[in-house]
């Protein structure tokens, strides 16, 4: 695993490199430097002790911070916000130091604390707070500076710049043998330069925040405690050279388990919009599904609706049922409480109702004949006019209908329109026109006032118009083209059951008719036979029995011949009349005409 410290984020973004950034650092150096040399060898000994110490000196150190912090003010906008595993884990690693002093310790000794007095502790502690403050916020300033050449250039400028400036340049340069050097060196200089490289590449990854952390804590144990290790150089210079490579342990760890885990969010983020998105899929699948089920169960209903009604009404063929089980179907299917027949008439151009259901008595009595003509105007006016059947689309409604989603979901609460009492209830009977109904100029009736919403179905048979079905408390406008094919398919078949009831009544009529034509004939027959009866009693029976007289007295006289010539004269007299009356009553009951003329010349003579 890569834990250089090019590969390490740090808390503030790359910038390419610039003049500008370039050349800043040098300035910050210099004056670092000179305020160590006026700190720790020339301006002391211009003030007094104790002043120095606690106002002059903490305050310049302020004063740097302060100068430095200005960059870090102008640069907040390029800095995320602080991560507070970096905080901890600066913590951590002085802690962690602490203790491997402290164990050391055990081993070297300990010694007394370098603080005196509770008064001179919390002098002590603003001092040290001052120049720690001011010495991390330069110390992040010349990490920025310096990063932009390089993290390595960075973090050895700044070790070596703050190295030097905390430590006591007199002490490093004061001439002695060279036996003294290496415990200097070991309990010393390196202690202090393997801090100020972890202090730097604390700041160089987390900023200011993270290096007062691991410093501040250091400086807290050391100021603080009443005793602290008395380590040897050996000690010493070991833990140098380990605490900088534990703490970068410790530091670089919490990164890589920062970094493990902005992945893992990432991942769990990339994962979760990819299940959110999924889940949207499934939603939409399962809303078509839902809405391909809800479609299915609507054309199921709308099947079953009008096979219900086709089978009603292929169950009779009079009228006064059919539409009554018609309007039963659709007030239990449909909810559709309310309607009317019509039966066409081309010559005035009008509907004349045939049947109505679920209307009061007044409104179906104004409703008896309807002009078939203005039909939008009508309907914009708000009342019936007209009602325009012979529509290509056969869909009109009044103002103001409400939107429905379909047939099956049309109120029923505008089949009882208000009126002098309650709907009727019971089945739709018959009407014939009302007589001595007006109507205006030029045919059109007046206006009607419109119970509810209407839907007019147009009614055909043998290839023309033949009538309609009004269907009140929907709106066409209101209804998908799956309701409207419904509607026309339920106007089919109301006007095949229809056109059927007619072609019934019309044979019922014929046959009625023709059994009154016979009823008639036999009638003429019976009348006929007495005529011939008494015809033939009243004339030939009568000249027959003359004739059998006029033999028993012609047959008396037979000595006398004069006497039996004129019974003889008599009675072919008697004979040639019955002939005669016989060929009359042949003539009346056939007459020889229809034979040579015809039916209609025999009628005329």
């Amino acid at each position: 695993m890569d834990r250089s410290p090019s590969s390490i984020p740090a808390v503030m973004p790359r910038r390419a490199p610039s003049a500008r950034w370039g050349c800043e650092w040098l300035p910050v150096a210099g004056a670092l430097l000179l305020l160590c040399c006026q700190v720790y060898g020339v301006t002391p000994r211009q003030f007094p002790a104790p002043l120095w110490a606690y106002a002059a000196e903490p305050l310049l150190w302020l004063g740097c911070g302060l100068w430095a912090s200005r960059a870090w003010r102008r640069e907040k906008q390029l800095t995320p916000a602080l991560e507070r595993q970096l905080l901890s884990a600066a913590a951590i690693a002085a802690v962690l130091q602490i203790a491997l002093a402290i164990v050391g310790g055990a081993v070297d000794g300990f010694r007394a604390s370098r603080h005196g007095s509770t008064a001179a502790l919390l002098l002590d502690g603003w001092r040290l707070a001052a120049q720690l403050v001011g010495l991390e916020l330069v110390r992040w300033r010349l990490v920025a500076l310096l990063r932009l050449r390089g993290a390595g250039l960075a973090l050895a400028a700044s070790t070596l710049l703050l190295g030097f400036a905390e430590s006591r340049p007199w002490v490093v340069i004061r001439p002695g043998p060279g036996a003294a050097a290496i415990p200097l060196l070991g309990q010393h200089l390196l202690p202090a330069a393997t801090e100020s490289l972890l202090a730097s590449y604390l700041a160089l990854v987390g900023g200011p925040f993270a290096s007062l952390a691991y410093r501040g804590t250091l400086a807290a144990f050391a100021w603080l405690s009443p005793v602290v290790p008395n380590l040897r150089w050996p000690t010493a210079a070991l833990l140098a050279v380990g605490n900088p490579f534990l703490g970068w342990l410790i530091v670089s760890d919490r990164l890589e388990q920062d970094r493990l885990h902005r992945q893992l969010e990432a991942g769990i983020a990339a994962g979760t919009a990819e299940l959110t998105r999924a889940n949207a899929l499934l939603q939409r699948q399962i809303a078509e599904r839902l809405r391909a089920e809800e479609e299915l169960q609507r054309r199921n209903r709308e099947l079953a609706t009008l096979n219900a009604i086709a089978s009603s009404l292929g169950s009779s063929l009079e009228l006064a049922h059919l539409v009554g089980s018609l309007g039963r179907l659709l007030a239990a299917e449909l909810g559709i409480g309310a309607g009317a027949l019509y039966r066409y008439e081309p010559e005035g151009e009008q509907l004349v109702l045939r049947a109505a259901w679920g209307l009061a008595a007044e409104v179906e009595e104004g409703m008896r004949r309807l002009p078939v003509a203005a039909v939008d105007r009508g309907w914009a006016e708000g009342v019936c006019t007209t009602v325009d059947v012979a529509a290509s689309a056969g869909l009109r409604a009044g103002p103001g209908a409400p939107a429905l989603p379909g047939p099956v979901a049309a109120r029923a609460d505008a089949s009882a329109p208000a009126g002098d009492g309650a709907a009727r209830g019971t089945p739709a009977q018959a009407v014939e026109p009302a007589a001595g109904r007006q109507s205006g100029p030029g045919g059109q009736l007046g206006p009607v006032p419109c119970p509810s919403p209407c839907l007019c179905l147009p009614l055909h048979a043998n290839g023309g118009l033949s009538g309609a079905l009004c269907l009140f408390g929907l709106a066409p406008e209101g209804l998908a083209e799956s309701d409207v094919a419904f509607f026309r398919a339920l106007a089919g078949q109301v006007s095949v059951a229809v056109h059927n009831a007619d072609l019934y009544a019309a044979v019922r009529a014929g046959r009625e008719r023709l059994q009154a034509l016979s009823r008639r004939l036999v009638e003429a027959q019976e009348l006929e036979r007495r005529h011939i009866a008494r015809e033939l009693h009243d004339e030939a029976a009568q000249a027959l029995t003359s004739l059998k007289l006029g033999l028993g007295l012609a047959e008396r006289h037979a000595g006398d011949a004069e006497a039996s010539r004129a019974h003889l004269r008599q009675l072919k007299d008697l004979v040639d009349a019955v002939s005669e009356n016989l060929h009359r009553l042949a003539s009346d009951l056939r007459p020889a005409s229809l034979d040579h003329a015809g039916l209609v010349p025999a009628l005329r003579q």
